[in-house]
């Protein structure tokens, strides 16, 4: 439960803002529809590095990745609205920020699969299901960010929850280390 926990948590994070990055892109930085778009395929993309670093070093260092891809996420998160000030800011952060959230996902499913080897079916499903709720309650946030604060901080309140999000991995990660490696075969 802790790990969906997790998720769910993350997962708000991220979407508060990415929900609402198009907006963000134009109504904040003043920057084109056009450029939103190659910031999303940007992001998109990053994440395929993020894959490749996780297939290396995943299954051994699961918890320890996750960790430093939320840490990655709330730093970025942080830095959105600073980052608006040029597209090449915007387009690193978008790099980084892609990685971070390709890692964690990856990473959530590794612990998931750690920990329920005998039931993955049953498992996946409840982290695909939660993993939606994250998505909805941070599309969520960031319209009442949106409604009664102010666009420019969707990146400041999504960190909040990844902060949380961070304090919760480290806890629950020194507690059960688990990795897929560890798992009798």
């Amino acid at each position: 439960m802790s790990l969906y926990l997790l998720t769910a948590v993350v997962v708000t994070a991220h979407y508060t803002a990415y929900s609402y990055i198009e907006p963000f892109v134009q109504n904040v930085a003043g920057l084109s529809a056009n450029f939103a778009t190659v910031l999303l395929l940007i992001l998109g993309g990053a994440g395929i590095i993020g894959s490749l670093v996780f297939g290396k070093l995943g299954n051994q260092h699961a918890s320890l990745l996750v960790s430093i891809a939320i840490s990655l996420l709330v730093v970025c998160l942080l830095l959105l609205l600073p980052a608006a000030d040029s597209e090449a800011h915007l387009a690193l952060l978008s790099i980084f920020w892609g990685i971070a959230i390709m890692v964690i996902g990856l990473g959530m499913q590794v612990k998931v699969l750690a920990l329920a080897p005998d039931a993955t079916d049953v498992a996946m499903a409840l982290f695909s299901g939660i993993f939606n709720i994250g998505i909805g309650a941070g599309a969520l946030a960031g319209n009442q960010v949106s409604l009664h604060w102010s666009m420019s901080t969707i990146g400041y309140i999504g960190a909040v929850p990844a902060c949380a999000a961070l304090v919760w991995a480290v806890l629950i990660f020194r507690k059960w280390p688990v990795t897929l490696e560890e798992q009798p075969r």
